[in-house]
Order: structure tokens, then C-alpha cells, then sequence
């Protein structure tokens, strides 16, 4: 079974913008994309955490080409990029908006949602209550 695993750089497709994996269902692709997600309330903080994960991104042409091409502009490619940019990307609120931020995936047909903890902790410290409060998200 093929599959694809797009990271940063591909918001949900409600906007009809979803990646072309073409003919989908039991033998199709997986579809897989990856979502930040700041466990944080304070819109400025969340922004904050997310802004220092996208910094790498940002710097590679390969996924600010992809931006462009999804109608992000220069500016939001600029200064750690703009807050319309961060929301597109990153899931972060109350755990009710990164439930249907998470939901808008599935909507928009993903088979799975990889959801990467953003903390602002070292790569090699685990976010392990931060996982734990993800796994109350999802369904069984």
C-alpha cells in the first residue's frame, strides 16, 4: 500500500487545497499528514512555541515553495511567519479547538493524523503528559 506522510507545511483542505494522492480507498494510498500541536490557551505563548518549531521549515525552499503554492504570501514567510500562517499549521487552544482542528484533518480525508507534541523542550526530552492529555482527544 502506497502511503503519504506530509509534514509542516500542509494545512487541513477544507480550503479544497488537500494533496492529490489519487485513487483512494481500501487498496489506495494512506494519506497521513503530520499537526503541530501547542497544548497552550494564551494565543500569543501558543504562537511563540509554534513559531520555533516552523523557524527550520521556513529556511527550507522546499516547503516555503509549498506555502506559496497553497496561498501564503511572502509576509507570512517572514519574521517566523504570521499568526494566519501559524493557525493554518498548528493546532493550539483549549483542547475543544485541537479536537476539531484534528477533526478538519479527517474531514478533509485523512486516514490518520501524526500529532507532534510541541513544547518548546529539547529534542530529547519526551512530552509525556502532554501525550497523555492528546490520548483524551481522540476516539477509542
Amino acid at each position: 500500500m502506497a502511503s503519504r506522510t506530509p509534514q509542516t507545511g500542509l494545512p487541513a483542505a477544507g480550503d479544497g487545497e488537500a494533496p492529490d494522492v489519487g485513487g483512494r480507498g481500501v487498496e489506495g494510498p494512506l494519506l497521513a499528514p503530520e499537526l503541530g500541536v501547542v497544548l497552550e490557551a494564551d494565543p500569543a505563548r501558543a504562537r511563540e512555541l509554534a513559531r520555533g518549531a516552523l523557524a527550520l521549515y521556513l529556511g527550507l525552499p522546499n516547503y516555503t515553495g509549498n506555502l506559496l503554492r497553497l496561498g501564503f504570501t511572502e509576509d507570512d514567510l517572514t519574521d517566523g511567519g504570521s499568526d494566519r500562517l501559524v493557525d493554518a499549521l498548528y493546532a493550539w487552544g483549549p483542547q475543544d479547538r485541537i479536537r476539531a482542528r484534528i477533526e478538519e484533518f479527517r474531514a478533509a480525508g485523512a486516514d490518520h493524523v501524526a500529532l507532534q507534541v510541541i513544547d518548546g523542550g529539547t529534542r530529547e526530552s519526551l512530552p509525556r503528559e502532554a501525550w497523555s492529555r492528546l490520548a483524551e482527544l481522540l476516539p477509542a
